[in-house]
């Protein structure tokens, strides 16, 4: 494993190093020798450096700041944290130096200790106020933490002082972008400087441009790149995310296979391109890059569920009933997989073993958002146990309060209930959130009609009957008794 940790400041002495070297060597075989002994040296190498406290040694400060640096070096390759944070904080109490203090920030971003992340690169800024790593290492800290106006609030700050930082300008581009701040994001974009023609400072420039909807210069950008860097996968790649942005997937699925060409058998690839194959209707393409990624990478259980919806999507449930099964050979007792085939024997018409299936992975899960959302949906469609339906469902809503299906199964059992007010609070929200089913636009005509609200029952019941549900005579049968 490669350590992204920087020796850089740690030779400034040949001598000093060779000697520390020699010493460390001796005291780590003395110690070793010690700690097996005691029945110590069984495990990991952090293990060991939790039984040992080398300031017993009396070694010299660059002994002791080497040792801890290959103590982390170490822990990292374990991915031993508790060890990682042991050796950070002796580091940073031997050379409280800014090369120390970006290397123990950068780590601690990279292994997601977010927190400590934080801490450590405030502490450096009081040392080293200014630093633009320092200031993008507690950015960065900020964004993962949810705390995106601090984020952007230090780097306004530190370019009032740093004009012309490229990175800080780029980073602050992102987090406008990603708030929702597009004329902010592009009139810092002015501020990059034209001279950089790098393709790297084009890509980005491209991406910007993308984003804020200068779509045609993106494209001009791109191609103009891509002329000349025709290997260069992520060129690629940002022309496939601005033609989805344009709504354009045929454009889209073509650049992101020319970046499949030059990265094969990445995943995440693989996904995106199975996912527009399926929106556009290329059902056997998808099926068969699903099935190519599910082989190549058996462990990522998403390459199941996708080979799955794509054989449904050719009316084979047969077929994706049995490749779910299989996955759950691969993956027993996975929530997800065990959702998907209850899913597909829904879709089946085999409802009380999906039933059965759904109910088993509340055993598993409890908090399944989907299951629950399932189960408490079908005893209220039954009108079955509604209190325990609605508290299922609650619980759902808890976790998404904004999915629309799951909005409209609370006002479908709450209508159930007799509880008309809140049902229609809910379904009309539901349909606010983008809820378009035709069984959502039934379950307003009822909720309505429930109300004596005869205009909206046509209404929902007339825009169900526009969506061709399955149930459209029955729909039709209560239209034409209201009209």
């Amino acid at each position: 494993m490669q350590s992204p940790v920087s020796f850089r400041f740690l030779f400034r002495s040949r001598g000093a190093v060779c000697a520390a070297l020699l010493c460390l060597a001796l005291l780590l075989f003395s110690a070793c020798a010690s700690a097996q002994g005691r029945g110590l040296a069984s495990g990991p190498a952090g293990d060991l450096t939790k039984h040992i406290d080398p300031s017993a040694w009396k070694l010299s400060p660059q002994a002791e700041h080497l040792y801890y640096y290959l103590v982390l070096a170490s822990a990292m390759a374990d991915n031993d944290q508790e060890t990682i944070a042991i050796a950070l904080k002796a580091l940073l109490r031997l050379d409280p130096s800014l090369e120390v203090y970006q290397d123990s920030a950068t780590i601690m971003l990279s292994r997601g200790t977010f927190a400590d992340a934080q801490k450590t690169a405030l502490a450096g800024l009081d040392k080293f106020p200014g630093d633009s790593l320092l200031t993008l290492l507690l950015s960065a800290a900020y964004s993962e933490t949810g705390q995106t106006a601090k984020a952007i609030e230090l780097l306004e700050k530190h370019l009032a002082g740093n004009a012309t930082d490229k990175e800080a300008i780029q980073e602050l581009i992102r987090l406008y972008i990603d708030s929702g701040q597009e004329a902010k994001a592009s009139a810092l974009f002015l501020r990059l400087p034209e001279t950089d023609m790098s393709v790297e400072a084009e890509l980005f420039r491209a991406g910007v441009l993308g984003t804020v909807g200068r779509n045609a210069e993106a494209l001009a950008i791109l191609n103009k790149l891509l002329k000349n860097n025709p290997d260069d996968a992520e060129l690629w790649l940002e022309l496939a995310y601005l033609h989805e942005r344009e709504n354009k997937p045929e454009e889209a699925i073509a650049a992101y296979r020319k970046a499949a060409e030059i990265l094969p058998g990445n995943i995440e690839l693989q996904f995106r391109l199975v996912t527009l194959y399926l929106d556009v209707g290329e059902y056997a393409k998808a099926l068969a890059t699903a099935r190519d990624g599910r082989k190549r990478s058996p462990e990522q259980k998403e390459f199941w569920g996708l080979e799955a919806f794509a054989l449904i999507k050719q009316e084979k449930l047969k077929d994706a009933e049995a490749v779910m099964r299989e996955s759950l050979k691969q993956h027993p007792d996975d929530p997800d997989l065990l959702f998907g085939l209850g899913s597909i024997l829904d879709e089946a018409g085999k409802k009380d073993e999906a039933m059965q299936i759904m109910e088993r992975i509340l055993t598993i899960s409890p908090n399944h958002y989907q299951a629950l959302n399932y189960v408490g949906y079908t005893l209220a469609d039954a009108s079955k146990d509604l209190d325990r339906a609605l508290t299922l469902i609650t619980a759902a809503f808890d976790q998404r309060p904004d999915a629309d299906y799951i909005v409209d199964s609370l006002a479908w059992v709450q209508y159930r209930l007799g509880h008309f007010d809140q049902a229609w609070e809910n379904i009309t929200r539901c349909i606010a959130l983008g809820g378009d089913d035709p069984i959502i636009w039934d379950h307003y005509g009822d909720i309505a009609l429930a109300l004596g609200k005869k205009d909206e029952a046509i209404k929902g019941w007339s825009e169900a009957i526009a969506r061709k549900p399955d149930n459209l005579k029955a729909i039709q049968k209560k239209l034409d008794a209201l009209k």
